[in-house]
């Protein structure tokens, strides 16, 4: 159990529905309504998945060998490193699933033939690196690294997906109807790319307000200890408007051209814009850093329902 939490199992399972449901409620829908099926094999797509969790779960193991001084103030209940594993297991375990994810990578490089491929997964693995040990002590950056990493996840999918219809048919369709749907696929997957990174983006602010009683006794520079709260709950509150903005871009650029476009907006006011605006609220009232686990909590629902979102797209 201790394992599990050490890397983070919810949130990596959750990685992984993203990706199936960005493939299997996107990309194939999309494809089949042309007649054709995705050009990245299946083996290759559950390989993705996989190097990503590694890279996810070294992630949560380093940002927890690095943070236990601090865990230790903010919750102690939960601390694994240092208590069920050992320092030194958990570099060892660092290094074992950051390779894991690196072989993998070469692997997929090798399939396509786009070795610069191999460079993405090794700045990825630095990023979260550096992260555990630098960035997240520095305003804000440490945000935009977990955010981007976030973006990654649904957008990796269809990078492949168009790295292997370029590998097996040596140049983009000559057909003008294929090519506006790949257009199409392009501009939904990027809008729910910058959903993720943004949503996250938030979350990451709303642990900072959480977290603040430890980050200030051990010299964390978070967004509401450098800016202070007021300051930080306005970012929030920005980008959470930013949220619901590209919201409505995906429904007025690409959904309201569908017939059944008025279910897409039914779906997406009261399972997103409405908690969203909740969230907004929420932050607003919230004055102890107990108080902000509600916002938090009503993200995580977001996030969950931007990915169901996927389907009820597929299905309709």
């Amino acid at each position: 159990m201790y394992f599990l939490r050490l890397i983070r199992a919810t949130n990596l399972s959750i990685i992984v529905f993203t990706m199936v449901a960005i493939r299997y409620g996107i990309i194939v829908p999309l494809l089949a309504s042309l007649g054709l099926s995705p050009s990245m094999p299946i083996i290759d797509f559950w390989l993705m998945i996989a190097a990503t969790i590694a890279i996810g779960a070294a992630g949560y193991v380093i940002n927890d060998y690095f943070d236990q001084k601090i865990d230790a103030v903010n919750k102690p209940h939960r601390i694994v490193v240092g208590k069920q594993i050992h320092r030194r297991e958990a570099i060892l375990l660092h290094w074992i699933f950051n390779g894991l994810a690196f072989v993998i990578g070469v692997y997929l490089a090798y399939r396509v033939q786009l070795w610069w491929l191999v460079i993405v997964y090794l700045v990825v693995i630095y990023i979260f690196w550096s992260y555990s040990l630098s960035l997240k002590r520095r305003a804000i950056l440490g945000n935009i690294a977990v955010a981007t990493m976030a973006f990654l996840v649904p957008f990796q999918v269809m990078l492949f997906e168009f790295a292997w219809y370029l590998h097996i048919n040596n140049s983009w369709p000559e057909s003008n109807v294929l090519m506006h749907l790949f257009v199409y696929v392009i501009g939904i997957i990027t809008i729910y790319s910058l959903f993720a990174f943004l949503t996250n983006f938030v979350r990451e602010i709303i642990k900072d307000f959480e977290d603040v009683r430890g980050d200030v006794r051990y010299g964390r520079r978070s967004l509401p200890i450098t800016l202070g709260p007021v300051k930080a709950k306005w970012i929030v509150q920005i980008v959470n408007a930013l949220i619901i903005g590209s919201i409505l871009i995906l429904y007025f650029r690409f959904l309201m051209k569908q017939d059944q476009h008025y279910y897409y907006l039914l779906f997406l006011v009261i399972t997103i814009i409405v908690p969203l605006i909740f969230v907004i609220y929420t932050t607003y009232k919230a004055r102890e850093a107990t108080m902000y686990s509600k916002p938090g909590n009503i993200l995580k629902v977001v996030m969950l329902m931007g990915i169901i979102f996927c389907f009820v797209f597929g299905y309709l």
